[in-house]
């Protein structure tokens, strides 16, 4: 077949993949570790949408030390893990063209786990991410980098993570409360 990829799975083995309305296979990608697998168990989740240019974003979140998308090409990223191997889950976000050539990625987290929970594509090209965190959070680097800190007893927060069409952070925005409501 001239489209024809063969697939080897691996435990904690995710693609990205495209395929038109009929059902024909466009391609596939890739991605360096399992969504949200440690020591081949699922523990998180990844999600996917659709940007209004047709781009395709995926995110979830990972526990491996490294994340590495388009490896070995010249626009490599490497995502590290905020606390290394002694942390929990990071998250990553990542987008491919319509085509499923590699455009970005990003990743944050902190201290202990971080998930998400859902990603939403706007009109305008881009992304929101809704997910949680414990104790602390942040996303970007050096003076673009944004922070999030919660309760310090742990309590799980929400955040809400705005990202620009270009891979840019936007926005962050999220909150910390205890279940029985004292803040």
């Amino acid at each position: 077949e001239p489209n024809e990829t063969v697939l080897t799975y691996e435990v904690g083995s995710s693609y990205v993949a495209k395929f038109a309305s009929d059902g024909d296979f466009l391609w596939v990608q890739p991605l360096e570790t399992g969504c949200g697998l440690n020591g081949g168990i699922t523990r998180g989740r990844c999600d996917v949408d659709i940007t209004s240019s047709d781009r395709i974003v995926v995110g979830g979140n990972f526990y491996t030390d490294t994340m590495v998308f388009n490896a070995g090409q010249e626009n490599e990223v490497v995502i590290a893990r905020n606390q290394g191997s002694e942390a929990g889950a990071d998250i990553f976000v990542a987008q491919y063209t319509s085509d499923g050539e590699f455009a970005w990625a990003m990743g944050g987290g902190g201290v202990n786990n971080d998930e998400i929970r859902d990603i939403a594509a706007d009109g305008d090209g881009g992304i929101s991410v809704l997910g949680y965190y414990q104790f602390k959070t942040e996303f970007g680097h050096g003076a673009d980098r944004l922070e999030l800190t919660g309760l310090a007893d742990g309590t799980a927060g929400a955040f809400l993570l705005r990202i620009g069409a270009d891979g840019g952070i936007v926005g962050l925005d999220g909150v910390s409360q205890r279940v029985n409501g004292d803040a």
